[in-house]
């Protein structure tokens, strides 16, 4: 994402509850874990990265209770083993989430009744950090 682009974008860091349905993380790790993200208030993860031997696995959810009916899926994808981070981008419903800079990209739509609820990061160890993304 161009820096000029991410700027406009709040940076959130977890338990933090965003101004508007517009906002941004940045999240850093480095060894083996899992990595879940809620968005919007939900009690459900919409995101599970987690690393595992020499992969990692990004996970992407969206439930029927959130989106058209009949639509919802569970996709799962794996990236370089020196992935280190993940930025996730929120446009209201619409969310992108990019690894190894940029050459990884998911985009998923959500149809959430609360836009702008609060953003939980859970770790299954505590070995991820939040940073600001730089640029």
């Amino acid at each position: 994402m161009p820096a000029a682009v991410s700027a406009r974008f709040e940076l959130l860091a977890s338990g933090q509850t965003p101004t508007s349905g517009t906002y941004r993380l940045r999240l850093f790790w480095n060894h083996s874990g899992e990595l879940k993200v809620n968005l919007f208030g939900s009690t459900e993860p919409h995101f599970v990265v987690s690393r595992r031997g020499n992969a990692v696995h990004v996970r992407t959810m969206r439930r029927d209770t959130h989106s058209i009916a009949g639509l919802a899926h569970d996709y799962s994808m794996e990236l370089a083993a020196h992935v280190d981070h993940i930025d996730i981008f929120v446009d209201n419903g619409l969310v992108e989430l990019f690894a190894q800079d940029g050459l990884v990209c998911i985009t998923n739509l959500h149809f959430p009744s609360n836009p702008s609820g609060v953003v939980q990061v859970e770790v299954n160890k505590l070995e991820a950090t939040e940073g600001h993304v730089s640029g």
